[in-house]
């Protein structure tokens, strides 16, 4: 059974600000989970996402969300990453896909390996700190 995952779309009152994101930002969910986006703002809001290999090349859309509607999307995705924006403004979030259900350590290893990040043997440090 998948899970449903929320996004807000804030009251954007300032239209002078360079950087406007979802709430949240950034959101990881597993493989076959949606995501239900409510527009908080007073304005319409048209999604349009991005495979993480090819950011310049929209391969889904969502339909217009209203000011005060919702919407939900299921991500049945063999992606790792997707990054989606506003179609008319620059608001902007990411999404981390997981393919399936992961304890702790297999979600860290999992962000390790898309994101390529060098995490430091933690072990191996706190055994320094003993002696």
């Amino acid at each position: 059974m998948s899970h449903v995952n929320h996004v807000v779309i804030p009251n954007f009152i300032d239209d002078t600000s360079t950087e406007k994101y979802f709430i949240p930002r950034y959101i990881t969910i597993t493989k076959g989970d949606s995501i239900e986006w409510t527009n908080l703002d007073m304005r319409s809001h048209t999604l349009v996402y991005y495979k993480s290999d090819a950011i310049n090349e929209i391969f889904d859309e969502s339909e217009p969300i209203l000011p005060g509607k919702s919407i939900t999307k299921e991500f049945d995705y063999d992606e790792k990453v997707i990054t989606y924006k506003c179609k008319d403004h620059d608001e902007t979030g990411t999404i981390v896909i997981y393919p399936g259900k992961l304890n702790n350590t297999e979600q860290l290893r999992f962000l390790q390996e898309t994101f390529d990040i060098k995490v430091p043997d933690i072990l191996k440090h706190l055994s320094h700190s003993d002696s």
